[in-house]
């Protein structure tokens, strides 16, 4: 299960800042659409 999360899984190489921008920025467009919509 462990090993599921590792860098090794899926050959990915993603940084934990892009995770964060990548996580804020679909945060905000949700909000966007609450607000707008």
């Amino acid at each position: 299960m462990v090993r599921f999360y590792t860098d090794d899984a899926l050959g990915l190489k993603i940084s934990p800042t892009v995770v964060l921008v990548m996580s804020l920025c679909f945060i905000a467009f949700v909000a966007a659409l609450d607000v707008f919509g």
